[in-house]
């Protein structure tokens, strides 16, 4: 099986943050036996995602997306996935309570973007 992980974010392009998260699931996977075969590194673009998609459906069976999910200004993952997939998001009132409930036990007012 070819697994590829997608990394989203220019924090990880400039240095600012390091790309743990695709550490992580590279060393989760490897305990299952599942070998990743590329990391690929992509920022906040519209288009550079879109190529970075392309790439990896041609070359992998698997390909996980991290990170790029916001909620931040320069955000451009779930409309990069919903045009790549040909799909729309949807608002799900049962999981906007959880998320709403989630901040409220940790004492957060849960911002207007969330």
């Amino acid at each position: 099986m070819r697994v590829e992980i997608i990394s989203i974010g220019d924090e990880l392009l400039i240095g600012q943050t390091v790309n743990s998260n695709a550490s992580w699931i590279g060393r989760q996977l490897l305990n299952i036996g599942v070998h990743v075969q590329w990391v690929t590194t992509v920022g906040d673009s519209h288009e550079n995602l879109l190529q970075a998609l392309r790439i990896a459906e041609s070359r992998s069976d698997v390909i996980l997306m991290t990170g790029g999910l916001g909620p931040t200004h320069d955000d451009v993952t779930k409309k990069v996935a919903c045009r790549y997939f040909g799909a729309s998001l949807v608002m799900n009132e049962e999981i906007l309570q959880q998320v709403r409930e989630r901040f409220r036990r940790r004492g957060v007012k849960m911002a207007a973007i969330n």
